[in-house]
């Protein structure tokens, strides 16, 4: 049995694949025909209908205006159709018949196109107005201003006293250098060493006293009333047996400028207001008790008696 040659090969018979993934080509083919024979038999679709409707495209008019024609000159009469009769021509009319002409064109254009023709030269190119201008009445009248008001009174007038001390007192050439003088000299020897809102106040009492109808009606004699009594006179300075001499320059012209611009009224303080009276912080005058605070400055507080009034 070994020397027996080989059995011949049987032929398996192929398995056919299963319908897992839709019919074969030719059912495709036969839906695809299907298919287009539906669409092609939709209405509207057949080639009668299809002219029909691009006559009717032709016919019916588009939307928005018609401007087919906008290119086209519009149609004149010619010259001898217009009205001979002028009297019922108007300018418009007239400058109408020329503005179509085909010999009239500005730069290669119908004259019609022309802006300048429309709205004339001066419109075209100019920048709008807000508004129009009325014409000016060709007479007019010119009426004279009322007198203007008097000027407002100088500072001197307005922030400090008016009428000015001076004034009130009648000071004039050698009085009002006298009174100037014994001002500065109470500024100076009782407030040198103050700030000059301190000299201000200190002056500010001396013109109080002047006017308050219980000391005398003068700057010097107000300033130097009981001189001659050792420590009871009414500022220090005058009463203490020191001799008064003025060692800096400097303060002293201050307290003339101060004393100066106080009796013009240039100079008024509010917080000190109509002040009597002061004294220094290391002093308790007896008089105190009988007094109203009005403002304390540098080493001085200011007062006014109560029964005074304001």
């Amino acid at each position: 049995m070994t020397g027996a040659p080989p059995a011949p090969a049987v032929a398996e018979p192929e398995i056919e694949a299963p319908q897992a993934f839709g019919p074969s080509p030719a059912v495709e083919q036969a839906y695809l025909e299907l298919a287009l024979d539906m669409v092609m038999s939709l209405p509207g679709l057949d080639e009668s209908t299809r002219h029909a409707d691009a006559d009717e495209a032709a016919v019916a008019p588009s939307f928005g205006p018609d401007m087919s024609g906008a290119e086209l000159p519009p149609d004149l009469p010619e010259d001898a159709e217009i009205s001979q009769d002028l009297s019922r021509v108007t300018t418009f009319e007239i400058e109408l018949q020329g503005l179509f002409d085909p010999d009239r064109e500005l730069a290669g254009k119908p004259l019609y196109r022309d802006e300048a023709m429309i709205f004339d030269a001066g419109t075209v190119g100019a920048l709008p107005l807000a508004m129009e201008y009325a014409e000016l009445p060709k007479h007019i009248t010119l009426m004279p201003l009322p007198p203007a008001p008097p000027p407002p009174p100088d500072e001197a007038e307005t922030d400090g006293i008016f009428p000015s001390p001076a004034l009130r007192l009648g000071l004039d050439g050698a009085d009002r250098a006298r009174a100037e003088k014994c001002l500065a000299e109470a500024i100076y020897f009782e407030s040198r060493g103050e700030p000059r809102r301190g000299q201000i106040a200190v002056a500010q009492v001396i013109v109080n006293r002047v006017f308050s109808g219980y000391y005398p009606n003068d700057v010097c004699k107000a300033v130097y009333q009981n001189a001659h009594r050792h420590l009871a006179c009414q500022f220090t300075f005058a009463c203490d047996n020191v001799k008064d001499v003025i060692r800096e320059p400097d303060m002293w012209v201050q307290a003339k400028d101060i004393a100066s611009e106080m009796l013009d009224g240039k100079l008024w303080l509010e917080s000190v207001g109509r002040a009597t009276h002061y004294h220094a912080y290391w002093v308790r005058p007896n008089w105190v008790r009988e007094m109203r605070t009005l403002d304390k400055i540098g080493v001085h507080t200011f007062y006014r008696p109560r029964n005074w009034g304001s």
